[in-house]
């Protein structure tokens, strides 16, 4: 049986030991696979009395972190370690350890709830609106004055790459640097055969059975998490790929938001059958699928932006960012070495 003390990051116990004894809030960059989003939360737990709220950005991290941390608890979720969303939770008077993601914790603040000792700010590289509306609103609440009857948290804000010298003057605290990546990946450039393309969708397909074909030559097939924007361009690579490799080379498989849960769950059984799994950012952070031996990132996603001119939020398919980037290849070298295609 696992437990907390077998995550990479528990050789750095001492620090953040004392790290909470020096400063009020927490600022930690650790390596993708080092067990921050598990180990940190416990930790927290474990020297304070309140609870500890971890905030991701999807719900499907959210839930599988709080799963895996309860089994580390022995115990089912609900009891020391819970998960709390929009139609669905999972928790007790007796939970120690919150889950939830941060457009639901900014749901309840707007209600006037606050339930918490810590606020972990987890993957704070993505920097999207609720996030850092919730980061100024809380460090506002922090410098304030209170006569004791607001009951304000302490935060930790967590990645494996931050712009430091930004935070650092934020949180008036030293970037923690703690664990190391636990096996290497090698990083390998595909040149796409249409260079101006790739965004635009077109030549998507065809480049990445280029790279899967490379990485099945070379005999790095276990599980591949292949990256791309949406679901329509998963469902055109899925039925490239299949084509072009065949159905008993791999198993094909799909991860994006809304699906029903007994989808996703199949994703996160193990196994030793190679399988490829086609996903959205959603597999970026915080999730960890069992045997990941190869990435093939797109270097692209979608997201929604407003658009001034015409009032209205729109979807873009835009570059991603290094830190993305480093997010997505550090998927591969969780339990394994690992090798990443890009292009």
């Amino acid at each position: 049986m696992r437990t907390y003390k077998d995550l990479a990051l528990a050789e750095e116990e001492g620090k953040l030991e004392s790290a909470i004894l020096a400063s009020r809030n927490l600022l930690i960059e650790a390596p993708t696979g080092s067990g921050k989003s598990l180990f940190v939360p416990w930790f927290l737990s474990r020297h304070f009395s309140g609870r500890v709220v971890v905030l991701q950005p999807r719900r499907i991290a959210a839930l599988s972190l709080a799963q895996y941390s309860a089994k580390l608890h022995n115990e089912p979720c609900g009891k020391t370690v819970g998960y709390q969303f929009r139609q669905d939770s999972c928790k007790s008077a007796a939970t120690r350890i919150l889950f939830q993601t941060y457009g639901n914790f900014l749901q309840e603040l707007l209600h006037g709830k606050l339930d918490a000792e810590w606020v972990i700010f987890d993957e704070y590289h993505e920097r999207k609106a609720d996030m850092d509306l919730l980061f100024a609103h809380l460090l506002k609440l922090q410098s304030a004055p209170n006569d004791g009857n607001v009951k304000v948290p302490r935060l930790a804000v967590m990645s494996a790459k931050l712009n430091r010298s930004e935070m650092e003057n934020a949180l008036g605290v030293k970037c923690l640097e703690l664990g190391h990546p636990l096996y290497p990946v090698q990083i390998l450039h595909q040149t796409p055969a249409q260079p101006t393309s790739i965004v635009s969708g077109v030549g998507l397909e065809s480049e990445v059975v280029r790279a899967l074909r490379t990485l099945y030559r070379n005999n790095v097939w276990k599980t591949t998490l292949v990256f791309l924007p949406g679901k329509a361009e998963i469902s055109r690579c899925h039925t490239a790929a299949s084509e072009a490799l065949g159905n008993n080379c791999a198993e094909f498989l799909e991860l994006y938001g809304g699906q029903d849960r007994e989808t996703q769950d199949r994703i996160f059984e193990e196994t030793e059958k190679p399988r490829v799994i086609f996903t959205t950012n959603i597999a970026e952070t915080s999730i960890t699928v069992p045997n990941v031996s190869g990435v093939v990132d797109s270097g692209i996603e979608r997201i929604s932006e407003y658009d001034d001119s015409e009032k209205v939020n729109v979807l873009r398919t835009l570059p991603i960012s290094l830190q993305n980037a480093v997010q997505r290849s550090g998927r591969s070298g969780r339990t394994q070495n690992g090798c990443a295609i890009s292009f």
